[in-house]
């Protein structure tokens, strides 16, 4: 039977604390660091920044440092993650910084909003240019200290007949969001919002090489790479293939249904060796859980926690936002708590 610890929280401070996007790495890559922010006042709502700071420590002990301090908002923390074992990235105030772990600057920091993750030295981000009202996809390698733009919203124009029919005919209108490599960073997914609901959000592909777009077709929910050719997430709306009932499944990069990883849920992560998924409740569930799946079964095999702090998680959007470790033997999501604050916490696999 599967046996976890007890939650732990990573910082004994009064105030809350959090992670960054779904399936976003806490720790570094070798494993020896993590992090978080911290928030010195609660948001009273989900738009609202807040002055906070930004933690790291030892992923044994816990001791732990400030490094930098920040603007944040509830949801997705400071967009934050590791760039390599000693560098970090984080969003505050609409510009970007690169730190090492003792805070210092190793660039200087930029306009935009930062991606899901990096690959190698190099960091996704979007940018908006409100005066010619065009989004704008681009990456920042810290090797070469350059910026290279890969794109513009008009660049999906072609794939229009295939949007919903009452689309913004506009692609100045049009939004570029959720930036994430390829595990082998030879391409870029993102999010393509064509309106204001749902069923316009769509899900592309970029090929980094020649700049290519490939139209996945309407987004699942919380999509993310499963490897350099597949993609997974909750099915809420993907035409084709089995109901969408929010189950966990994985598609080709046209769209096309492969399997079925794990039953339903929303916010998730998958292990690094793909053996396990963690996922919480869909929006505006009572209560609030987080669960843990053993790759294609649709039953969990374990629950992390459920409560029923709904204002906070979905009012206020401070979501689990879960991920493991790179080695899969500790797990790390938002927790949030009867008192009224969140708590950024983790499970040891015994």
């Amino acid at each position: 039977m599967l046996k976890l610890s007890p939650a732990q929280a990573l910082d004994d401070c009064a105030e809350s604390t959090a992670f960054s996007y779904y399936n976003t790495a806490a720790e570094s890559p070798g494993g020896g660091q993590v992090c978080w922010v911290r928030y010195h006042q609660m948001p009273a709502t989900a738009e609202q920044a807040v002055q906070g700071s930004l933690w790291i420590a030892q992923a044994d002990t816990l001791v732990k440092r400030r490094v930098a301090d920040l603007m944040i908002g509830s949801h997705n923390g400071a967009n934050q993650f590791w760039l390599n074992d000693h560098a970090l990235v984080y969003e505050s105030e609409q510009h970007i910084h690169v730190i090492d772990d003792n805070g210092n600057p190793i660039t200087e920091a930029w306009r935009g909003h930062a991606g899901h993750g990096g690959y190698g030295q190099r960091t996704p981000y979007n940018i908006y240019d409100a005066q010619e009202r065009r989004m704008e996809v681009w990456e920042f390698d810290l090797e070469t200290a350059q910026h290279r733009q890969i794109l513009r919203n008009k660049d999906f124009a072609p794939w229009q007949s295939r949007f919903p029919d009452d689309h913004d005919p506009d692609p100045a209108d049009w939004q570029v969001l959720h930036l994430q490599y390829s595990p082998d960073g030879s391409a870029l997914a993102m999010r393509v919002s064509v309106g204001s609901t749902p069923a316009h959000q769509m899900l592309f592909t970029v090929d980094l090489s020649t700049g290519a777009p490939c139209f996945f077709g309407p987004k699942p929910m919380h999509f993310l790479w499963y490897d350099s050719t597949s993609i997974i997430g909750h099915d809420d709306q993907v035409p084709g293939g089995p109901p969408s009932d929010r189950s966990l499944r994985r598609w080709d990069l046209q769209g096309r249904f492969l399997e079925t990883l794990a039953g339903p849920g929303n916010h998730l992560a998958i292990s690094p060796d793909k053996r396990a998924v963690l996922s919480d409740s869909w929006y505006r569930s009572d209560p609030v859980e987080l669960r843990l799946f053993a790759a294609g079964v649709l039953e969990p095999a374990a629950t992390l926690y459920s409560h029923h702090e709904t204002d906070l998680v979905w009012k206020q959007t401070w979501h689990s936002n879960p991920s493991f470790s790179h080695d899969g033997q500790r797990m790390y999501a938002n927790l949030a708590r009867a008192n009224g604050t969140v708590q950024a916490v983790r499970w040891q696999l015994l």
